[in-house]
């Protein structure tokens, strides 16, 4: 349990002096060191972390995958248009030679 300690504010409201007691906490940590608590604070740190690091490159790898299928999609699509193409085509058509 943190250290209390009583407090007195003493502050000026409308040119009168007004005078507060309060408990106010002195001290932030327990003045008992607790060795448990701070290991277990570090595991959770650390699994966080390497949770967050796992899903961002998760994350990064299913970005670039969905990518990549796209591209390959569309390569594949232009692929079988130009063949379509050129399936009607001779070699001079369209240039302007009557055979």
């Amino acid at each position: 349990m943190p250290l209390e300690n009583i407090t007195t504010i003493v502050t000026s409201i409308n040119s009168q002096v007004t005078t507060f007691t309060s408990q106010l906490p002195t001290s932030l940590v327990d003045a008992t060191p607790n060795n448990s608590g701070s290991s277990s604070r570090t595991v959770v740190i650390s699994g966080t972390t390497a949770r967050q690091v796992v899903l961002l490159c998760l994350a990064l790898a299913i970005v670039f995958r969905n990518r990549r299928h796209r591209m390959r999609l569309r390569n594949a699509f232009a692929l079988t248009n130009q063949r379509k193409k050129k399936k009607g085509e001779g070699l001079l058509d369209g240039e302007g030679f009557d055979s």
